[in-house]
């Protein structure tokens, strides 16, 4: 007896029902392990400041020491995409201890997509794996890499890797990045090379990039760049963010002259998350004075107030030491 209309309804339904279900299933087993992964406030504050190379001296990594043994195991995962999510989760969280790790994974050939790799290697201000990523930037075999060791440069802004970024910036590999990275790095060498290519190029964003890692290189080589950075910091403002050049550069030098304004951008301006964030770990950098100024708003009815108790979670720093850079 062959099956009727309805049974036959009845079993494309079930099965539908059944594909709904996986697929529901498989995109909340997804977001979960998404919400999992992305780190909390202090987590992020605290990942800031480990990016822009600042010791960790003054402030603690709120990351239990479990999940770091687990993310490190993961990198020698069999399976790449574990490699990869599990760099990323270390440098969001940043664990800079992590470096080595990353860094064997990345010259794996077990290891898919080492371009990630590379990314979350930059991401962990440690001055040591710049030689590492110059490597991979010069690399053959993988354009990939090349740019995203070279977007690990930008983001690492190590003195060290000045001469391999000139030569990138010669040759056209990663061109734009590697001038974005010059600038962050403000090492006067860069200057003339820059100012050979914004003459020369035909390309409109190659020249305004260069006029910008040159204005910047320059302002950071001033006897006392603090009022120009602070400057730079009120025009970023006004244009609605916090330019994170300038507050890295703020926090590096550690100068409190800049809380003010600083301290007056987390309560005042409607900022993103991410900047207010960004302002937060600079405050925590300057000395007493920042730190007095995140109390201050913390127990504020401002609109900043969790992100400045937020970073004050992360601190260990009342004795009036500055956050020293760690290189």
């Amino acid at each position: 007896m062959q099956p009727s209309r309805a049974d036959i309804r009845c079993s494309y339904l079930g099965l539908f029902v059944l594909v709904v279900l996986l697929v529901c299933t498989t995109t909340g087993v997804q977001l979960w392990r998404l919400t999992a992964d992305r780190p909390t406030q202090p987590q992020r504050i605290a990942a800031i400041l480990v990016s822009w190379g600042l010791s960790t001296e003054g402030f603690r990594i709120p990351v239990a020491q479990e999940d770091i043994e687990r993310h490190i195991a993961m990198l020698r995962s069999p399976y790449g995409e574990e490699r990869v999510r599990a760099a990323r989760w270390l440098a969001s969280h940043g664990v800079r201890d992590a470096g080595a790790a990353i860094a064997d994974a990345m010259n794996d050939s077990g290891t898919r997509r080492p371009c990630q790799l590379a990314h979350a290697l930059g991401q962990l201000g440690d001055d040591q794996w710049a030689d590492e990523l110059v490597r991979a930037t010069k690399q053959p075999w993988n354009q990939d890499l090349q740019l995203c060791a070279t977007i690990g440069l930008e983001e690492l802004g190590s003195d060290r890797a000045v001469d391999a970024l000139i030569e990138s910036v010669k040759n056209g590999t990663a061109r734009t990045t590697a001038i974005r990275a010059l600038g962050i790095i403000g090492d006067s060498a860069a200057i003339p090379h820059l100012r050979t290519i914004a003459k020369t190029t035909r390309e409109r964003i190659v020249r305004e990039l260069c006029e910008q890692a040159i204005s910047r290189i320059e302002i950071v080589n001033l006897g006392d760049p603090i009022p120009a950075l602070v400057q730079h910091v009120q025009s970023s403002l006004r244009g609605g963010h916090a330019d994170e050049w300038a507050l890295r550069w703020i926090a590096t030098i550690g100068d409190e002259r800049a809380v003010g304004v600083l301290a007056s951008a987390l309560t005042e301006r409607g900022l993103s998350m991410r900047d207010c964030e960004r302002v937060a770990a600079t405050l925590l950098a300057l000395n007493e004075e920042g730190i007095g100024a995140l109390e201050h708003v913390a127990s504020s009815e401002s609109a900043s107030r969790r992100v400045a108790q937020s970073a004050l979670s992360i601190s260990t720093h009342r004795d009036g030491e500055r956050l020293a850079r760690s290189r």
